[in-house]
């Protein structure tokens, strides 16, 4: 009889452990669009939107090395940027594993080699989602922009 009874005090409480959490909606990528074509033309990028919905302009396809496989090791240089122009981040020299990137730069990291350069936007849904960064200052659905150069590529073996 006991064991009934904690079975039927926790059964709510497991019943609300599964049930999603539908405060926390990632924006619909067409909602992002415009500004994120605006970004690009006021910064002076002519991009190629890749069928992921990041938009990107290859500065410098590099020569080397690249990223092919998620436990790649890379060196980046790289700044970041909401679309209003803030900048989140920055770091001249960041040694990580090609998987800890958000997934629009797992995706951009792919088109360039080492020494390569691309300047990419991506949409929030790639990026931080509704849930934002709030180290970094990032608000929820919030489109990005990186401009990212690969140092170094140690291949995972």
């Amino acid at each position: 009889m006991k064991k009934l009874f904690l079975l039927i005090l926790a059964l709510p409480v497991m019943l609300m452990a599964c049930i999603k959490n539908d405060a926390c909606k990632d924006q619909d990528p067409s909602v992002e669009s415009s500004a994120m074509q605006a970004f690009c033309l006021a910064h002076g990028i002519f991009p190629t939107t890749d069928q992921s919905g990041i938009m990107y302009e290859v500065m410098n396809p590099g020569n080397g090395a690249t990223v092919t496989n998620e436990f790649d090791t890379v060196v980046v240089k790289f700044e970041g940027k909401l679309m209003n122009g803030t900048t989140f981040a920055k770091t001249d020299s960041a040694v990580t594993l090609a998987r800890t990137f958000i997934t629009g730069l797992q995706v951009a990291i792919q088109k360039i080699s080492e020494e390569g350069r691309i300047q990419v936007v991506i949409p929030s849904y790639l990026a931080f989602g509704c849930t934002g960064n709030s180290t970094s200052a990032i608000p929820s659905n919030s489109p990005v922009y990186y401009d990212l150069t690969v140092k170094d590529v140690k291949k995972y073996q």
